[in-house]
């Protein structure tokens, strides 16, 4: 998106390995079993569109459309991803938030936006025979009675497309949704990009401090912890606790997270 005027626009489907992506002004931690995820070497990654949370494997096709920003139409390509699916025997539909996709009234597939100088984002993901008791269990919040402006994830009824149609793969999808949104039949491969512009951005995007410090400030009211009743935190970072005990004094300055040995624990910054 960056540099559209001399690589877009462009179409891309990608598959991860499994992990989970919050949205570019969510909380990791309100969204995601945050504990669990990082016991299981699960990554975490923050996207810079909005939207909600999603949990990303083998099974789950990502794709992303960029367009020029003038001539981007939202609806126009709801109806090109409705179509492509459609001409695969799937009876999907637009939900009523406008951004989602249902087949047989459960969410198949989630989408994002995001506007850039002269780029437009439309991406989204479709699950095809995801591991959907493993992303249920991910989508656990870490911690609850939370007060914050971040933005809360529209939590559905998920399904696969593999149950309706068995024989449907995840290239099968990807070919459908290239030929009715780009009109093309046939696609490269693609590998991961090596050079120093790719490298500096996929590190920054790796950072504790876009992942867990773009959070939006928030605070958290415990239910019990010794005397500690409620902490705020900003830029991920603990900045008070109250009451203003002596422990909770140790505390500020330190990065909030939550573990299993207890309700969080603050490893120093």
């Amino acid at each position: 998106m960056d540099h559209f005027a001399e690589r877009g626009p462009a179409l891309l489907f990608y598959v991860n390995t499994p992990s989970l992506v919050v949205g570019k002004n969510q909380n990791p931690w309100r969204e995601a079993a945050t504990d669990w995820l990082r016991e299981r070497g699960v990554p975490i990654g923050r996207r810079i569109s909005g939207g909600g949370t999603v949990y990303h494997d083998e099974g789950n096709l990502n794709f992303t459309l960029i367009v020029p920003r003038t001539s981007y139409r939202k609806l126009e390509i709801f109806e090109k991803t409705l179509a492509a699916l459609r001409a695969l025997g799937l009876p999907v539909a637009l939900m009523a938030d406008n951004n989602s996709i249902a087949l047989s009234g459960k969410k198949i597939s989630g989408t994002a936006f995001c506007f850039r100088g002269q780029a437009a984002m439309h991406h989204g993901t479709i699950l095809v025979h995801s591991q959907l008791e493993l992303l249920r269990r991910a989508l656990v919040p870490a911690i609850s009675d939370v007060e914050t402006r971040a933005i809360a994830s529209n939590r559905t009824s998920v399904a696969n497309v593999y149950e309706s149609a068995p024989h449907l793969t995840v290239e099968a999808v990807a070919g459908s949704l290239a030929q009715h949104l780009a009109g093309a039949r046939a696609w490269e491969v693609a590998v991961e990009p090596d050079d120093d512009l790719f490298r500096t951005l996929a590190a920054r995007h790796r950072e504790w401090d876009w992942v867990f410090g773009h959070t939006p400030v928030f605070t958290w009211r415990l239910d019990a912890h010794g005397d500690i009743q409620r902490i705020t935190v900003e830029r991920g970072v603990i900045v008070r606790a109250e009451p203003e005990t002596a422990q909770a004094r140790r505390w500020i300055g330190s990065r909030f997270d939550v573990a299993s040995g207890g309700p969080f624990f603050c490893p120093g910054v």
